[in-house]
């Protein structure tokens, strides 16, 4: 994967296609796709790749995007614990601004766990993951 102002991923050899991205709309929970945001995705690899003959070959002409809705955080960390129960945490630190001195853990849903946010981290660290698996 080719991370820059935005990712190119290597060619599928089923289809010979990249998948070049991705836009992103504060807000915006639509999974209509968008000619501007193609063009912006390929306009963003040229700018940071001016000399590159390769870049300027990428076609986004096809109309074969895909669109879907993600989550994001602060910081852009992945994410991973426990699944935390958000109305029992509205409850239990309901007086947290009065009782400053101790606050108990978060209250969670048993068993539930999340992992989120690894795109970037699991497809640049993809041949440690391979080799974790073939170990097992």
């Amino acid at each position: 994967m080719l991370c820059y102002d935005g990712y190119l991923t290597p060619q599928n050899p089923h289809n010979q296609q990249h998948c070049i991205g991705a836009s992103y709309h504060r807000g915006d929970e639509s999974t209509v796709w968008r000619e501007e945001d193609q063009r912006q995705n390929r306009q963003r690899l040229l700018d940071c790749f001016p000399d590159a003959k390769w870049a300027t070959e990428v076609d986004v002409s096809g109309n074969s995007a895909r669109c879907g809705v993600r989550c994001a955080t602060r910081d852009h960390l992945p994410m991973v614990g426990n699944v935390p129960d958000y109305h029992a945490t509205l409850t239990h630190y309901a007086d947290l601004a009065d009782n400053k001195t101790s606050a108990a853990p978060a209250p969670v849903y048993p068993g539930l766990f999340m992992l989120a946010r690894w795109d970037r981290v699991v497809c640049a660290q993809r041949h440690y993951a391979q080799k974790f698996w073939r170990r097992r």
